[in-house]
């Protein structure tokens, strides 16, 4: 492992959450955030990881450790079962290469489910032995983990793009361009034109490497914008729609709850209620 990452462990995490799911059926988690990374765990079945527009399957034997302050939600497929185990934790320094992509613990799957057992049954103690017993613990872990993100940056990925070089970079080039311009993004045929593509071609392109169209993207990370806008600030909703690139607030609000089947307002509500399984 290389002696620069293990540094980012170097001091004991603090547990902030720990959460077990024992059976899932047919369910879908609402979109919140966490203060402070969040690690997922897939012990039995398949779960989706939603993260805005992206949208991770992972089945048992994998992970994810999210950024603090990302906005996601897991969605079980329906008539699908899994098993799930999260911890939340502190820990200052900055957030790992690996975050927001799943994580195949392969050999190390079982070490690293025991841990997380033990974190789950101890964590509840007060007493400054145990609390000390969790941090190693959890630190233990995450070193296990980071093991396995390195070696999966290593190894090919396993379904490799169908585009060429030249085709993935105009496509990537593309979504970069319109998550930074969402007030005033250029149209589709004129992306494509830069591009010296047709706009049927570009959108082909564009739909087989981000499995979305450019408009659905578009639509998509602008509703991402907006949820975030609502969760972290005090914005009304006509500033938020016209952030985001909505015609108007009724527009954002109509957008809004075709993705969420909630209001912005409910939405935003929701979000700030505190959480009651984080430690405290």
């Amino acid at each position: 492992m290389n002696m620069a990452n293990i540094q980012l462990w170097n001091a004991l995490p603090t547990l902030r959450l720990v959460s077990f799911s024992p059976h899932h059926r047919t369910r879908q988690l609402h979109w919140h955030l966490h203060p402070f990374y969040e690690l997922g765990l897939v012990l039995g079945g398949r779960c989706d990881w939603r993260l805005g527009p992206r949208r991770l399957s992972l089945r048992p034997g994998e992970a994810i450790l999210l950024r603090p302050r990302v906005r996601h939600c897991e969605e079980i497929e329906v008539h699908g079962e899994a098993r799930l185990g999260w911890l939340g934790f502190d820990f200052e320094g900055e957030p790992p290469a690996w975050c927001n992509r799943a994580i195949l613990l392969e050999d190390d799957a079982s070490e690293i489910a025991g841990y997380f057992d033990a974190i789950s049954s101890e964590h509840h103690l007060a007493d400054a032995r145990s609390r000390k017993r969790v941090g190693l613990a959890l630190q233990s872990l995450l070193l296990l983990l980071e093991r396995r993100a390195e070696g999966s940056q290593q190894r090919p990925a396993s379904v490799p793009s169908s585009l060429n070089p030249r085709q993935v970079r105009i496509v990537e080039s593309a979504a970069h361009y319109f998550r930074s311009n969402l007030r005033h993004p250029l149209g589709i045929a004129q992306v494509a034109s830069y591009h010296s593509l047709c706009p049927a071609h570009f959108s082909s392109l564009f739909r087989r490497h981000h499995h979305v169209t450019p408009r659905g993207f578009l639509r998509q990370i602008r509703i991402e914008r907006a949820a975030n806008l609502l969760a972290e600030s005090d914005l009304a909703l006509k500033e938020i729609a016209a952030q985001c690139g909505f015609v108007d607030a009724a527009h954002l609000c109509k957008s809004f709850k075709q993705e969420h089947r909630l209001t912005p307002n409910i939405f935003r509500t929701r979000m700030r209620k505190p959480r009651t399984s984080v430690i405290s």
